[in-house]
Parts: structure tokens; sequence; C-alpha cells
């Protein structure tokens, strides 16, 4: 039970709204009544009798708008009380309580609710998620030990590189798209890997040949990749990504993983050494042309036949691939059709 003490010991006389006792309604108390109303901050219950200003028995939104207008003096000042309070029934976590009061000056006397306190929640013990088994934040009320478990999302997969393949660390699941793992970006289908130049969803992006890392604000191949990845979008660019893209797909159909970077380019001469001779245009004249290289070795990636130069183009695309990290094609620059 709460009630004012005897003579010389009670509370102030206070005016109807001044909740924080400051012998004046402002905004801070509207602010306070606000908060009340909508269960935020409960207010003692000796100061309920003034938060009440509409009569109504209970703590309101309409409250907090009338000490609101009365701190801007857009109506009259409230008049001033000193209330005696008793409390009929103590407000529990989850039940409103009841209390009356009475006014020592003029005896106006009423009676309103007591909001119910809300529960005390001390420090929660917590169950981590996984990716396959949801987790749980438990805690309970200090006051009259109510319990309340909250089930947690699922966790992310925490997906590992493995040789080529990215997949879950803890469910196995095979990462598919772009994926981050550790301190790299990967773009996987099925949990394998892309290496090299690769289209994904109209754009073009570059993922290292040996670890198959996403790189990005860099210089590959002599084209500028921004910050994104991506790399300019023009015919020339474009062009010379896809003749790449022709050639990793090349070696990855006439050589094996485990085959060395010697064993590869082996093969990749072979392979090109197998077409016929077929001369399209002259190497000095058409070296003048931009974009001459690709002009060349998609005589081979795609007619199936070339010059020299076609050759000799088609396996540095190749030889890239394979894994060298400079290449080299040479031309004896004397004639007008050339060799290289």
């Amino acid at each position: 039970e709460e009630t004012a003490p005897a003579e010389g010991n009670r509370v102030e006389s206070a005016l109807l709204g001044d909740v924080n006792g400051d012998r004046a309604v402002t905004t801070d108390d509207a602010r306070a009544l606000l908060r009340a109303a909508i269960s935020l901050a409960p207010l003692k219950t000796k100061i309920l009798p003034y938060a009440d200003l509409n009569a109504d028995g209970s703590i309101t939104v309409s409250d907090a708008r009338l000490a609101l207008r009365a701190a801007l003096s857009l109506d009259s000042a409230p008049a001033r009380h000193q209330y005696k309070t008793k409390t009929e029934k103590a407000a529990t976590c989850t039940e409103t309580g009841a209390v009356s009061f009475c006014c020592v000056y003029c005896g106006e006397a009423g009676s309103m609710t007591a909001p119910a306190l809300g529960h005390k929640f001390g420090k929660a013990a917590v169950t981590p998620s996984t990716c396959i088994q949801k987790g749980t934040r438990t805690r309970a009320c200090k006051t009259c030990g109510f319990e309340e478990t909250v089930s947690l999302p699922l966790a992310d997969h925490g997906y590992t590189l493995q040789g080529d393949v990215v997949s879950c660390g803890v469910c196995g699941f095979k990462a598919q798209g772009f994926t981050q793992a550790g301190k790299h970006t990967y773009y996987c289908e099925k949990g394998k890997i892309q290496k090299s130049w690769t289209e994904i969803g109209g754009k073009y992006y570059f993922f290292d040949r040996a670890s198959g890392a996403m790189r990005a604000d860099c210089k590959i191949d002599g084209i500028r990749l921004d910050a994104s990845g991506n790399p300019p979008q023009d015919d020339y660019t474009t062009e010379k990504i896809r003749t790449f893209i022709k050639a990793k797909k090349i070696v990855a159909s006439i050589t094996e993983p485990s085959d060395s970077v010697a064993v590869k380019k082996e093969k990749a001469f072979r392979w090109v050494m197998q077409f016929p001779y077929r001369q399209y245009r002259g190497v000095g004249e058409a070296m003048r042309t931009p974009g001459f290289e690709m002009l060349f070795a998609n005589d081979i990636f795609d007619r199936g036949n070339g010059c020299c130069g076609s050759a000799s183009y088609a396996f540095a695309f190749l030889a890239v691939e394979c894994g060298c990290k400079e290449v080299f094609v040479a031309d004896d620059g004397v004639r007008a059709g050339g060799h290289a």
C-alpha cells in the first residue's frame, strides 16, 4: 500500500499533468505520459492521479495530448492538487491494479487503474542456431519467475573451400551462385567453383585461374575491372572475354585437372595443330585492325582452320587458360603478308 504520510511529510502540491515534479507542465511531462500510455515506462503509483488529466481512470494517449496542449499554452493551466493515494489492488507483471486518491485541500477523490508492471527479465540463456537446427533464447522474469522462450532463425551456412568445391561445414550443402567462403567470394555451380572469365546474368566476371577467388578493382588480361568486378562493355573487351571463355572450355575438354601446366600446354598445342591450313588474311595487314588477336584465334575456334597467325593466336589464348602467366606471339614483320 502506498499513501501520502501525515502532515509535514506529504508530497508538495502539483499540477495535473506534472508527472516529473518540477511544478510545471512541460513537453517533458507530455513525453513521459505518452511513454506510460504505450507501456514503455510505467509511472509510480503516487504520480498516477496527476497523470489522469481527462479523469477517465487510466493513463492514455489522450492524457499525453492534453499535457502537450497545456505545455504549449493552447489550453488553460490545469488545477493544482495535493493527493493522498492508496493502493487498493497491487499491480503485477501481467495484471493491472487499482489506486484511490483524495486531494487534501479540496477533497476531490477518485480511483483509477494502475497499469501492469510488465516483466523484468534477467539475462537470457541462448542456444545458438545452426543451418539445420533453430536455436532458442530463454529468459526469466526477476519478479514473478515467468520464463519466455523464443525460437531463433536458422543460421547461414558456414561455407568452406575444399579443393575446388565450396560446401557447408555443418550440413554439407554445396554452394550455388556467388558465395563467401573465408575472405574470398566465389561463384559456384553445385559447389564447384568457376574459374577464369565467366558470364553470369548477362555480365562478365573474372575468377582467379588458380584459386577461383573473384577479382575486382584490378587489371586482368589487359582488361580493367571496376570495384564490382565488372569490365568495360565495349565491343573489343566483350569479344576478348568471349574468346577467353571459348579457350577455357576447350582446355577443360582436352586436359585433366591433375595435368601440370606443361602437360596442358602440350595438349593444347597438339589440339591446335590438328586443323588444316587456310589463310583468310595477311598477318601484317590484319595487325593494324583493333581486335586482330581475337580475329585470328577464332579462325581456329569457330571455323576449324586457319593460317599460321590463326594457330599462333589460338594457342596463345589456350596457353593463358592452361596457366601461363605471360604469353607472347611473334611475327617476322618482313612481308605484307607476314608470318606468326
